[in-house]
């Protein structure tokens, strides 16, 4: 079902995926420049993953409560999760939705998506300054 509305994401509206090579399960690279998602299956959802951008080092503890309670909240970011990479020294941003999507749905999902890494990357440039 995922990679039949990403074949057709790429006809219809020339978006290119691709495999992600080294994984167990099957998993793609969308990429709408300057962005890339990583799409997957997982427990009967479809899986939205992105790095949003390097972390400010040291972060400091209003940073982290401001992504703790947009997260708990949802504030800018839609019922998406924030998180950090293994490192922690990124932000991430994952969404999930159901599995039994249509074309459509899973397009809008993909561009509200990217409107809230927008978002948290021009956060992460203003941490940054």
């Amino acid at each position: 079902m995922l990679e039949f509305i990403l074949s057709e994401m790429q006809r219809i509206l020339k978006i290119p995926y691709r495999e992600k090579k080294g994984t167990r399960e099957p998993r793609y690279v969308i990429q709408i420049e300057p962005f890339e998602i990583e799409t997957f299956t997982h427990n009967n959802q479809i899986c939205l993953f992105a790095v949003v951008g390097a972390l400010p080092t040291p972060i400091k503890s209003e940073s982290l409560e401001y992504l703790m309670t947009a997260n708990f909240l949802g504030q800018g970011t839609g019922g998406c999760s924030l998180g950090f990479d293994k490192s922690e020294k990124y932000l991430t941003l994952s969404a999930r939705f159901d599995y039994e999507v249509n074309y459509r749905a899973f397009i809008d999902k993909v561009e509200e998506v990217i409107n809230y890494i927008d978002y948290w990357k021009s956060v992460l440039l203003e941490w940054n300054k």
